[in-house]
């Protein structure tokens, strides 16, 4: 669902639109969960919900700047950890972060 946002939205080439959509997917769509993770953490619940492990500390503006960046890019592409590690064929050594985010991984020859 998320995916076909993304496609349809990144289409739209207006700037203001691109700030309007930000502000308010930060708002309703991002800071409900990290609102919601800051309620359950006395009860060691928060790493369950979604986005509070990332962005429970992070300021305001970075995360509006992340929905930009997941909405507004064209293209994405999504891979598995072990698509990563299969990456061994190619290099002499592939390590991905066991730390979030998990998308970071160094590949060496």
């Amino acid at each position: 669902m998320v995916n076909n946002l993304r496609r349809t939205v990144s289409r739209v080439r207006t700037r203001r639109f691109h700030s309007a959509f930000t502000l308010i997917f930060t708002i309703f769509g991002y800071y409900p969960f990290i609102f919601l993770g800051d309620l359950l953490r006395p009860f060691k619940l928060s790493k369950f919900v979604p986005l509070w492990e990332f962005y429970h500390h992070k300021g305001f503006e970075r995360v509006r700047q992340d929905v930009y960046d997941r909405f507004f890019t064209p293209i994405e592409q999504r891979v598995s950890r072990e698509q990563i590690m299969s990456l061994t064929d190619s290099f002499s050594r592939v390590s991905v972060s066991d730390q979030i985010p998990l998308w970071h991984f160094l590949c060496e020859r």
